[in-house]
């Protein structure tokens, strides 16, 4: 999945992201741009150290 491209519904897909989340990674995209790498989504609120790793190991994320 592309985090650049992705919307809240292909989000809200991976494990430990629900809707609310989802639309706030979508959100922060759209305010401060395009993530230059994956780990830049520890940058959104509600998404810490073991949260992140979760996301990175439930599916194969890129940013192109």
């Amino acid at each position: 999945m592309n985090i650049n491209n992705a919307d809240t519904d292909e989000f809200a897909l991976l494990s430990g992201i629900g809707p609310a989340l989802a639309k706030r990674i979508v959100a922060y995209r759209e305010h401060h741009g395009n993530f230059a790498s994956v780990d830049d989504l520890i940058h959104v609120a509600g998404i810490g150290p073991k949260k992140l790793r979760q996301i990175k190991t439930s599916c194969p994320l890129t940013v192109q």
